[in-house]
């Protein structure tokens, strides 16, 4: 009799200290508030803290890359028990959110590195001007593991000059983890920044800097009669009403007329030191430094002089000799 009490004596001690080192352990057994991932795999110590001599069994496999992933408690209280822990979920979570982490590689930064190696294998046209990258709509952003450094390259780079298309690959280190490769597709375009007007310009209004901004152009639309720089337009005068947002050429613009036709101008004449001044009428317009024909107003003969200010010329002559019929 004795011997069997004390073998359901022995037995109770021995399930009553199971039982307390159970609870002990569901104590200590917490879910994790905030589940970040690098590898591949989620392990119980990911999911729980103390989690013990099996914390690095894997359980559930990762998102994807840079992804999220939802996992419900009943899931999590299951894998808990076929691996020997008590979860009781003291604080009744519906679900967790688990994160795998990544290094990404922007679209931007992947359309400034191709760009840059077009641009070392296929000079551009225009020597001021600059490759705008259009990536395909379907382009993602480039994925990497995040347990290795985050850099990648661009090969296999084609491009078509006519079209503008082109196709390169970009892929991680070789032999290391991060391995991979994707082809990215798009189009390249040669632009060049000009300057354009904001509002509209009549025949012979003058260029000021407030009428001016910088737009971007194809380079194929800017040729070498095109003006490239607003300090070239600042001060010309409009040959033309000009539009808005349009490149301006050569030919559009003209140095500002300082003289016109039929007014009245003061002609300079000058031989050694002796100066004559006297009035004439303009018979075309004129800017600084150019020639146009006066009448002299007394003696109505024509003459040929250069513009020297507003409504002033000097008068040609080789000949000392007209000096006298000038004023005749």
């Amino acid at each position: 009799m004795l011997n069997f009490e004390s073998k359901i004596s022995t037995a109770l001690c021995a399930l009553i200290l199971a039982l307390s080192i159970n609870f002990a352990h569901a104590g200590e057994l917490t879910l994790r508030s905030n589940i970040s991932i690098v590898g591949d795999v989620v392990t119980l110590g990911d999911l729980f803290e103390h989690a013990g001599e099996v914390a690095k069994k894997a359980v559930f496999r990762s998102p994807r890359l840079g992804q999220k992933g939802i996992l419900n408690s009943r899931r999590i209280a299951l894998v808990a028990r076929e691996n020997g822990l008590n979860w009781l979920n003291p604080k009744y979570v519906q679900k967790i959110v688990i994160r795998r982490e990544a290094n990404t590689i922007s679209l931007e930064e992947i359309s400034t590195r191709i760009s840059e190696e077009l641009k070392n294998n296929y000079p551009l046209r225009v020597s001021n001007s600059q490759l705008e990258i259009s990536l395909s709509n379907k382009a993602l952003p480039f994925i990497m593991r995040a347990d290795a450094e985050a850099v990648f390259d661009v090969e296999k780079i084609r491009y078509d000059r006519r079209t503008g298309r082109f196709s390169a690959v970009i892929s991680g280190p070789s032999g290391s983890a991060n391995e991979k490769r994707v082809t990215y597709t798009g189009r390249a375009t040669e632009i060049i920044e000009i300057p354009v007007l904001v509002q509209p310009l009549v025949r012979g209004q003058t260029f000021k800097a407030r009428f001016l901004e910088t737009r971007k152009f194809p380079a194929r639309r800017v040729n070498g009669r095109v003006i490239t720089q607003a300090a070239d337009l600042i001060g010309m005068a409009a040959r033309r009403s000009l539009r808005p947002n349009s490149p301006i050429r050569l030919n559009d613009v003209e140095k500002p007329r300082i003289v016109k036709k039929n007014t009245l101008v003061s002609v300079i004449y000058k031989v050694g030191t002796l100066t004559i001044t006297f009035s004439g009428r303009a018979l075309e317009d004129g800017a600084m430094g150019e020639t146009i024909s006066v009448l002299n107003s007394r003696s109505r003969r024509t003459i040929q002089t250069i513009i020297t200010g507003l409504n002033s010329v000097t008068a040609q002559t080789n000949k000392p000799r007209q000096t006298a019929s000038l004023n005749q």
